[in-house]
C-alpha cells in the first residue's frame, strides 16, 4: 500500500512514510527493493501489522481498509470451518486469537462478529487474549501438582508479558 501510494497507483497513506522510517529507508519502494535483493530480511515483515494498526487507529483510511480485508478473511475462514462441521446453526464459540487480532481496533473485531453472525447467528465470537504458551504452562504446572494460586500467578504474568522463572 505504501509503494502504491508513492507511485500514485493507490490512495495516499501515511503507511508509505511509516514503513520507510521503520526500516530506516528513504521510501517504501526502497524497503521493497531491499527485501527483494536480500538486503533486508523478509522475516522482518512481521513488524508491519503494528504500524498498520497504529495508523488505522489514527484514521488512515488505507490502513483501516487493510484491517477490514483481514477481518473479512477471518470471517471467511470461520464460516468455512463452521460449514464443514455443519455447525452454522449451533450456539458455539468462534474463538479468535493471536497478537494481531488482539491489537486490532474494536471496529475490526465488530466487523468480524457481524460477518460471523450474518451466517451463524447463534455463534458467539470470543477474543482470546492469552498467549499460546499459557496453556502449556498451565498443563505443566498441573502435571507437577502446582496449586491454583501458582497457576493464576503464571497466567497473569504471561498475560502481562512478564517472563516467569519457575524453580
Amino acid at each position: 500500500a505504501g509503494v502504491r501510494a508513492e507511485d500514485e497507483r493507490g490512495p495516499a497513506t501515511a503507511l508509505a512514510q511509516a514503513v520507510a522510517e521503520h526500516f530506516d529507508r528513504g521510501s517504501a519502494l526502497e524497503v521493497a527493493v531491499a527485501i527483494h535483493r536480500g538486503q533486508l530480511d523478509a522475516r522482518r515483515l512481521v513488524e508491519l501489522p503494528r504500524l498498520v494498526i497504529a495508523l488505522a487507529e489514527r484514521g488512515d483510511a488505507v490502513a483501516m481498509r487493510i484491517l477490514e480485508r483481514q477481518a473479512d478473511e477471518v470471517v471467511t475462514l470461520a464460516l468455512a470451518a463452521l460449514r464443514q462441521l455443519t455447525a452454522l446453526h449451533l450456539a458455539l464459540d468462534v474463538v479468535l486469537g493471536g497478537s494481531v487480532l488482539s491489537a486490532c481496533p474494536p471496529a475490526v473485531l465488530a466487523r468480524i462478529e457481524a460477518g460471523v453472525h450474518e451466517a451463524a447467528p447463534a455463534a458467539t465470537v470470543v477474543l482470546c487474549r492469552s498467549r499460546p504458551v499459557a496453556g502449556a504452562a498451565v498443563a505443566g504446572l498441573r502435571m507437577v501438582g502446582a496449586g491454583e494460586d501458582a497457576i493464576a500467578r503464571v497466567r497473569a504474568a504471561l498475560d502481562a508479558g512478564i517472563t516467569v522463572s519457575v524453580p
